[in-house]
């Protein structure tokens, strides 16, 4: 079954949360329905916001390099965050800048969550999977 389909069922079963990553997984690949699928997108994202209206709220905060003080700009946006909703923060790491967290920040209580840009051509692509696989 392709995306769409999938993404689709997944509406109809109220997986609002698949349906999502369906959808955008079905922009991703070559459609002559991209209106089509986004309208579903807004009607998931919509329908899964109501389904959380009881639950805290989740912020994910993104850093554009999680190497070096940037990601301490991220880190005191996240902090500010932590006591209205469940915070992460995500970014990347380029090769230029050094493929670890900066050191003040491997160890503070907040999920980090990054991607190793090697090839800055797939760099749209690993930022997609980023975001879906830490959705907020």
């Amino acid at each position: 079954m392709n995306y769409l389909k999938q993404a689709n069922e997944s509406l109809r079963l109220k997986n609002y949360e698949a349906a999502i990553e369906l959808y955008v997984r079905a922009l991703q690949q070559p459609t002559a329905l991209p209106q089509v699928i986004q309208s579903s997108l807004k009607i998931a994202q919509s329908r899964y916001l109501t389904s959380r209206q009881d639950e805290k709220p989740r912020v994910c905060v993104s850093a554009w390099s999680l190497s070096h003080n940037a990601a301490g700009r991220a880190a005191t946006l996240a902090q500010l965050y932590q006591s209205l909703a469940d915070v992460q923060i995500i970014g990347c790491h380029f090769k230029q800048w050094g493929i670890e967290t900066w050191a003040p920040l491997r160890n503070i209580p907040i999920s980090i969550h990054g991607i190793d840009v090697q090839d800055e051509t797939q760099f749209v692509n690993q930022a997609l999977e980023l975001v879906l696989d830490n959705p907020c």
